[in-house]
Formats: structure tokens, C-alpha cells, sequence
């Protein structure tokens, strides 16, 4: 929890999330095309929580906090700082959370407006008049979240916490999953013994699947070795993956792009 508290923490948090925006663009871009949908469908929907839909963002959420508290808790209370103390309501986890408030403050903006995006796409394509065509509609149509499939808002929160790399991969069977989950067990039992070399697990072992994910061939590759054995993953069939491909692939070119126009002269360190 100290270590997040400090203000280059923060900035690098923030920037990162940032520049995850434009891949979350791209990523429904390419999914919607895959699903033969209107590309622009939605793909949008982070950005405008995060600007021009603020409004519904904090609507979604009072909602939220009535309807569904159990389902959203563990989002809502930035328990990932928690990891990096002895317990959930110890001093030490006290203090970290107190002074870790910048870093959660400005973590929270990212991860409801994540979580908004994500439950605004899954009305859109869902396509059913009962739910409404978005967010809004089905608001006017219900007053409640208790009218929402449980199904969307586990995803919901989901590809919130995936989107501030913080997923906790619970009910995830693979076996980087259950890696994950035993090496944060630990980390829980033992913070100080495990920070010395891994000293944010569930940050890292996300950033290992993006990695994988976005990486070109190498997250095609496992797509089709789990169609092939039938061992797929939830919300990541292989329109999700190909697009991340794609997305990926258009990283790395524009990376390769811009160290191209550096010029011959240019060090290996230098941008």
C-alpha cells in the first residue's frame, strides 16, 4: 500500500491508463467489425465516461451502490492495496489505504468509467428492446440495475479491473490463473517476504497478459490451441482475440515507425 501512495505511482498509473484508451478504441473497433456490427458502435463509450458522460458515470454508480452493493464491493473499495498488507482491516492496511488516496482517487475515475463502457457495449449488443438500445434508455425503461443480467454486471466489473490491470482472475481455471491466485495468497501471508521481488503480483501478472495478448502470433497462437482443445477462456472468444491482434500489431508497427524516423545515428536508449 506504501509504495502506491507515491506520486510517481500515481503519474505513471495515470498515464498508463491514459494510453490504454486508445487500445480499448481500436480493440472494439476491430471486434465489432469481426462480429460484421458497426464498427463505431460503442467504441467510444470510455472516453465519453470519462468526459462527456460523467453524468451517467456517477448515475451508474448510485445505482450500483443501491441495487448491487455485493456484486460491486470488491471493486468499489480498492481491495488490489489490500494485497500489500497483512489482512484486510489491520493498521498497517488502515494507514496504507489513508495515505494511498491520490493514487486510489485518480485509479477510481479510470475504473467507473471502464466499468460504465463496459455495461453501456453489452446493452447495445444485446439488441433487446426489453434492456434498451443504451445506457440510458435502459434507465428510463427500469430505475434499477436489479433489471440487469447478473451475467453483464460480473463482466462488467471484470473488464473494469482489466482495464486498470487489476484483475483478479477469480473462476479463471487456466493454469495461469491459478498461478496467480496462489502467488497473491502468499503475497497476503508472507507481504514483506514476496514484495522484495514481486512487489505488485496482480499489477504484473496482468501486464503478462496484455503482453501475451497484444502480442503478434504469440495471443493468436493460444486463441486457437483453446478452439482446438476446448479449453477457452470466458469473454475472450476469438473475435476478442483477433482484435487484440490486430490492435497489437498496430502498435508495434507505429513503434517501429517512429524509431525508423530516428534516424541511423540514433542510440538504442534514445526516443
Amino acid at each position: 500500500g506504501f509504495m502506491t501512495s507515491q506520486l510517481g505511482t500515481t503519474v505513471a498509473n495515470t498515464k498508463s491508463s491514459v494510453g490504454r484508451l486508445g487500445v480499448d478504441v481500436l480493440d472494439r473497433f476491430f471486434e465489432n467489425a469481426l462480429r460484421l456490427k458497426n464498427p463505431f458502435s460503442g467504441s467510444l463509450d470510455t472516453i465519453k465516461g470519462l468526459t462527456l458522460g460523467r453524468s451517467e458515470v456517477e448515475l451508474l454508480m448510485h445505482m450500483s451502490a443501491r441495487d448491487v452493493p455485493e456484486k460491486l464491493n470488491y471493486m468499489l473499495d480498492d481491495i488490489m492495496r489490500v494485497e500489500n498488507a497483512i489482512g484486510g482491516n489491520t493498521a498497517l492496511a488502515r494507514t496504507a489505504r489513508f495515505v494511498n488516496i491520490l493514487n486510489s482517487a485518480t485509479d477510481n475515475v479510470f475504473k467507473n468509467a471502464a466499468f460504465y463502457s463496459s455495461i453501456s457495449r453489452q446493452i447495445k449488443d444485446a439488441g433487446d428492446d426489453k434492456l434498451g438500445k443504451d445506457f440510458l434508455d435502459f434507465v428510463a425503461k427500469h430505475h434499477t440495475l436489479e433489471a440487469l443480467p447478473e451475467e453483464m454486471l460480473r463482466k462488467g466489473v471484470k473488464d473494469a479491473l482489466r482495464y486498470t490491470f487489476q484483475s483478479t482472475y477469480a473462476g479463471e481455471k487456466t493454469a495461469f490463473a491459478g498461478g496467480v491466485r496462489s502467488i497473491i495468497n502468499f503475497h497476503k501471508k508472507v507481504p514483506f517476504l514476496l514484495s522484495s521481488q514481486i512487489p505488485f503480483p496482480r499489477f504484473i501478472a496482468n501486464q503478462v497478459e496484455f503482453i501475451h495478448d497484444y502480442t503478434p502470433l504469440i495471443g493468436l497462437s493460444t486463441g486457437l490451441y483453446r478452439v482446438a482443445t476446448g479449453t477457452g477462456v470466458a469473454d475472450k472468444d476469438m473475435a476478442v482475440r483477433i482484435s487484440r491482434q490486430l490492435t497489437g500489431s498496430m502498435m508495434l508497427l507505429g513503434a517501429y515507425q517512429w524509431r525508423y524516423q530516428q534516424g541511423p545515428t540514433t542510440r538504442p536508449t534514445q526516443y
